[in-house]
């Protein structure tokens, strides 16, 4: 089996919509029974066979170092990099695609608990010549979030804005794996929205897509970031 890539992580957010409930650092930071929610998506990193993580910070950046510093890596390399000004996805990616450690990179959200199977992700998308895959999951009310269609090959045929029917539907999970020239391309940027300046670009192309049954938790809201206490007590206990 090959070594998986390098992982970004995006975590230089304000965290505004959670400041009610969480206002003493980053949202990464936020405690769940006592974590640092960081803490929870690094080990799940580690146990799915990482080996390189890059954390892209902003809002109180000294607060994150300062968790890394202490958090036992058990060898898996960590390092960081702070925007003096938010740089966007986009000028997040192009950073960290100068550091990885091969011409690959997983990226997935700080504030967002994700299951799903990495190695099947890559896999699905290694299987094709495509060089961005995205993991969509199915939620019973896309209000907050917008919808992806997809063809019968699962690739993303568009992207819609969030709508207040609250139908169901296939959302962004926010992870997504980009490689080849589509990684060297974004080596080029600085600044901007991956979602909006570039993947709605470049849906004309090729995004191969990934669908997880899997949990899809977005702690950014206090009604969230209350829901995932319990949750995470049922399975970290």
């Amino acid at each position: 089996m090959k070594a998986k890539p390098s992982v970004l992580i995006l975590a230089g957010g304000l965290g505004t919509r959670l400041r009610a409930a969480y206002a003493e650092g980053p949202k990464v930071l936020a405690p769940i029974n006592g974590k640092p929610f960081l803490f929870y998506i690094l080990n799940e990193l580690k146990k799915q066979g990482f080996h390189h993580v890059i954390l892209s910070l902003g809002y109180k950046s000294e607060c994150v170092i300062s968790f890394l510093e202490k958090f036992n890596s058990d060898g898996m390399e960590i390092s960081y990099y702070v925007e003096e000004q938010p740089l966007g996805t986009l000028g997040a990616i192009s950073f960290a695609a100068n550091q990885a450690k091969k011409s690959e990179l997983i990226v997935l959200n700080g504030d967002t608990w994700l299951d799903v199977n990495y190695t099947d992700f890559l896999q699905t998308v290694d299987k094709t010549k495509d060089e961005i895959g995205m993991v969509l999951v199915h939620v019973e009310d896309s209000t907050r979030y917008g919808n992806v269609t997809i063809d019968t090959n699962n690739y993303v045929t568009n992207f819609y804005e969030k709508s207040l029917t609250g139908s169901s539907g296939l959302i962004n999970g926010g992870s997504y794996y980009i490689k080849g020239k589509v990684l060297e391309r974004l080596k080029q940027y600085q600044q901007g929205s991956f979602e909006t300046d570039y993947l709605q670009i470049y849906k004309k192309n090729r995004i191969k897509t990934y669908i997880t049954d899997g949990n899809f938790i977005d702690i950014g809201t206090p009604t969230s970031f209350s829901q995932v206490q319990k949750l995470f007590q049922e399975w970290f206990i």
